[in-house]
C-alpha cells in the first residue's frame, strides 16, 4: 500500500485578495504561515514521508519549507509539473475585475480557467502534463511508502477527478481544494481510492 498525500500550498497574499496566480511569484501570508505550521505539526505525528515532490513556485516552495521546521524529513524535489495553469491575460486579476458575469456560477480560478486566457495554458494540455507527471510518479512508488507532494489546486483537481473518473472536465472545480488542504490518495496493486481528506470542495482556491 502506498499513501501520497496532496498538499495545497498555504494562502498567500494574492488568495487573500481572491485574484488568478498564474505563474506570478506571491508570497505566503501569515494566516498562510500559520496554517502550514499546523499541518505540517500533523503531517510530522501522522507520516513518515520517504519523498517529498513540489512545484516550483514561490508559495509551493515557501510551503514545503515551513512543513520540513516542522518535523517533515525529505527534502523537496522542485518540479514544474506541478505548478498550477499559467493564467494569460487573466494573472493577477481579481475575479470581480473579469467582467460580463463570468464569475456568476464560478467558484474557484480551476473554473475560471476552463476558457482559453489568451496567452495561457490550454486545459487539455495542463491535464496532461499532471496526470502524465501524476501517472510516473504512481509507476515508481513502491510499496508501503509514503510521499508527499506540495501543489496547487489545478493539480490536485486534476488528480482527484481523474480518480474518480468524473465525466466532464467542466466538474473539474468540485474537487478544487481548500486553501492549505491535504487530501490522501492510497494505492494498492488492486485499485487506487481517496483516502483521509480534509478537503474543501467547491471552496474558492485561488492558485
Amino acid at each position: 500500500m502506498t499513501d501520497i498525500v496532496l498538499l495545497r500550498h498555504g494562502q498567500t497574499e494574492w488568495d487573500r485578495q481572491n485574484r488568478l496566480h498564474g505563474h506570478v511569484p506571491v508570497p505566503l501570508t501569515e494566516t498562510g504561515y500559520d496554517s502550514v505550521t499546523a499541518i505540517g505539526r500533523r503531517l510530522a505525528s501522522q507520516y513518515d514521508f520517504d519523498r517529498m515532490y513540489a512545484a516550483d513556485t514561490m508559495a509551493a516552495r515557501e510551503t514545503a519549507a515551513l512543513v520540513r521546521l516542522t518535523g517533515v524529513e525529505p527534502r523537496p524535489q522542485f518540479e514544474a509539473a506541478w505548478r498550477p495553469r499559467d493564467a494569460g491575460v487573466f494573472q493577477g486579476l481579481a475575479y470581480d475585475e473579469l467582467g460580463d458575469g463570468m464569475t456568476d456560477d464560478l467558484d474557484t480560478d480551476v473554473d475560471v480557467l476552463q476558457p482559453l486566457p489568451r496567452g495561457g495554458e490550454p486545459l487539455a494540455d495542463g491535464r496532461a502534463r499532471v496526470l502524465d507527471r501524476w501517472e510516473r510518479l504512481c509507476e515508481r512508488s513502491n510499496a508501503d511508502e509514503q510521499v508527499l507532494v506540495v501543489t496547487h489546486d489545478f493539480p490536485m483537481a486534476t488528480i482527484l477527478a481523474d480518480i474518480d473518473d468524473a465525466g466532464s472536465v467542466a466538474d473539474l472545480g468540485r474537487y478544487a481544494p481548500g486553501k492549505c488542504s491535504m487530501t490522501t490518495v492510497r494505492r494498492t496493486v488492486a485499485e487506487t481510492t481517496i483516502g483521509e481528506s480534509d478537503t474543501q470542495i467547491g471552496q474558492f482556491a485561488n492558485g
